[in-house]
């Protein structure tokens, strides 16, 4: 479900650029991060929507509940904008539970998926800002 908002949105910002909407709203008195937030922002909250009404669907047919929720809580919201296996980890750990307990003293387990995380952040977030086009491909 998290790699579908990271399509749309690519298809969002695709068609926004296309008809020059983005440059439009460029010119406004939003900043750069502002445009970016107001035209993700539909697409991640109809996501969020999707993934509770999972969870809530799975529930109700049975499945067990989370064993560390602020972990399936990180992992959703960190996997809405980078659907790779960090946040899925974090998920899944935070379903089915580490082996000994989700505690401050379990972090190094968690390690592998948070450090994945942040490089990627910081990675998506230099190619964006260096590779990002405001206006329709030639």
């Amino acid at each position: 479900m998290l790699l579908s908002v990271f399509m749309a949105s690519m298809t969002v910002y695709t068609a926004r650029r296309q008809s020059l909407v983005l440059k439009r709203l460029r010119t406004s008195e939003l900043t750069d991060a502002g445009v970016i937030t107001a035209v993700t922002m539909p697409v991640v909250t109809m996501g969020a929507v999707q993934v509770l009404v999972y969870i809530v669907f799975c529930l109700v047919v049975g499945a067990p509940t989370t064993e560390h929720p602020w972990l399936l809580l990180l992992g959703l919201a960190s996997g809405v904008m980078l659907p790779l296996i960090g946040p899925a980890d974090l998920v899944a750990k935070g379903w089915s539970g580490l082996d000994a307990g989700a505690t401050l003293s379990s972090v190094p387990a968690l390690a592998p998926g948070l450090v994945s995380i942040v490089l990627w952040a910081v990675v998506f977030a230099a190619v964006i800002a260096r590779f990002f086009r405001w206006e329709p491909r030639a």
